[in-house]
């Protein structure tokens, strides 16, 4: 009966163990790390962090301040789209200013993305206007 009993008992601990794993940062700074879109909510971009890029627009914010920003590989934004990553840095400009500075199809872009939410799973950002 006993035997049974742990049986059962790790046979409930096994299945726990499987369960899905929150992804967290492994950085002090909150924007490190992998996001990828999810959504439009208004006038600002959803994000969501996740473990690798997906066909989409992506960012890869690294702690050195260089990023991979994943986006359109040509001026067409009409699917089907294909995607390339493209190579930059990033700066804070203030507590949620951020200064991107990235390659893409023509040639090296400058922007400006206020960060409106930032948490572990979620960032929403609003690109600023007129800062290309």
């Amino acid at each position: 009966m006993n035997r049974d009993r742990l049986l059962i008992i790790l046979f409930s601990l096994g299945l726990y163990s499987c369960s899905r794993d929150e992804v967290k940062p492994l950085y002090d700074d909150p924007i490190i790390g992998i996001w990828t879109f999810s959504d439009y909510l208004e006038n600002k971009e959803v994000y969501m962090r996740s473990e690798s890029f997906i066909d989409n627009h992506c960012y890869n914010f690294k702690p050195d301040g260089t990023l991979i920003e994943r986006k359109n590989s040509g001026f067409c934004g009409t699917p089907p789209i294909n995607y390339e990553n493209y190579n930059g840095t990033w700066a804070s400009v203030n507590d949620t200013v951020i200064l991107i500075n990235v390659g893409y199809w023509e040639g090296t872009t400058s922007y400006y993305l206020d960060i409106e939410t930032i948490n572990a799973e979620k960032l929403e950002l609003i690109f600023v206007p007129g800062s290309q």
